[in-house]
């Protein structure tokens, strides 16, 4: 799990569970789920940033007295082959970087330089 070990040693936790996103703004969401819980902190991988919209369903995850959401759950719109990476929003915009070494932008194939 990408989540580093550290944030959970030693704390006595409740188990993960999937909440609705009531309001999302900057990088705090309120939550709905088992429980309600307001301004939890989105986990996400450094140099990546990201609010997820309102109605998403988050994966939370209970860290000592607050908690943070660690991803959603929902449809991918982009076309993944296995080891792709893609990036996309809400508003439709895209990133693909494809195993051959191209990149595509909201459609726009870059060809990958010859080395």
């Amino acid at each position: 799990m990408w989540i580093p070990k550290t944030i959970t040693d030693n704390i006595q936790s409740a188990a993960p569970f999937t909440a609705n996103i009531l309001f999302s703004e900057n990088n705090k969401i309120n939550v709905s789920g088992l429980e309600n819980v307001d301004s939890v902190e989105v986990c996400r991988p450094y140099g990546v940033a990201c609010v997820p919209p309102t109605g998403s369903k988050a994966v939370v995850l209970p860290v000592g007295s607050s908690a943070v959401v660690c991803g959603v759950v929902g449809d991918n719109p982009l076309s993944l082959e296995e080891g792709e990476v893609g990036l996309y929003s809400s508003g439709g915009a895209s990133i693909i970087l494809k195993n051959d070494g191209t990149v595509v932008i909201n459609g726009t194939v870059f060809e990958k330089e010859s080395e």
